[in-house]
């Protein structure tokens, strides 16, 4: 499902919040690696990410390793609320999809001062997440609290920027004639101007 879902609409507005191919994005929880892949396939250079499964972790930088010798070394286990990846290194862009729905609410104060702590000056977070929470019953998902959340990222310097409901679709497999489809919503949110 991860790899075969269609998010033409989340992949244009990416394109939008980045500035320049030498920006400094961050994904949080790749997963399967879609996003990762899109950016690489558009020219973008310095995409890092954490995940926090050892198996897409391990999956992604095998099919990663023959089209990106550098970007395998930048992808690292890290489980939300962590981030962990190097020292000293800041994003023009973080962004999730879909993670926050694996998140309780109790961790959402540390995820958002991490991401915030790890934004240049003038970053960016996306964070798009499900409106459908019954896609798969064999994992945990949270329904969230928006109000908080953008609470959150207000308190730690941020201001919402773009909220907009969007439409997704996937095929369980590609024998799949016809095509699930799904609501989910992105919140984009910049640093405060002093």
């Amino acid at each position: 499902m991860y790899k075969n879902a269609k998010l033409e609409n989340l992949q244009t507005c990416l394109i939008y919040l980045i500035n320049n191919k030498n920006d400094n994005i961050l994904k949080l929880g790749f997963g399967a690696g879609r996003e990762i892949e899109f950016l690489l396939k558009k020219g973008y250079k310095n995409i890092y990410g954490i995940e926090g499964s050892e198996k897409f972790l391990e999956l992604v930088k095998e099919e990663l390793k023959n089209k990106n010798e550098n970007i395998a070394n930048d992808l690292y286990y890290s489980v939300l609320p962590e981030i962990n990846i190097p020292e000293g290194i800041k994003f023009d862009l973080i962004f999730s999809t879909f993670v926050w729905n694996h998140l309780p609410e109790i961790m959402y104060e540390r995820t958002v001062k991490n991401i915030t702590n790890l934004l240049k000056f003038n970053g960016k977070v996306l964070i798009a997440y499900s409106l459908n929470n019954n896609e798969n019953q064999e994992i945990t998902r949270y329904n969230i609290n928006e109000k908080y959340l953008i609470e959150l990222f207000e308190k730690y310097g941020m201001e919402l920027s773009k909220e907009e409901k969007m439409k997704g679709s996937y095929k369980i497999d590609d024998n799949e004639i016809s095509e699930n489809s799904f609501d989910f919503k992105v919140l984009v949110f910049n640093k405060k101007k002093n």
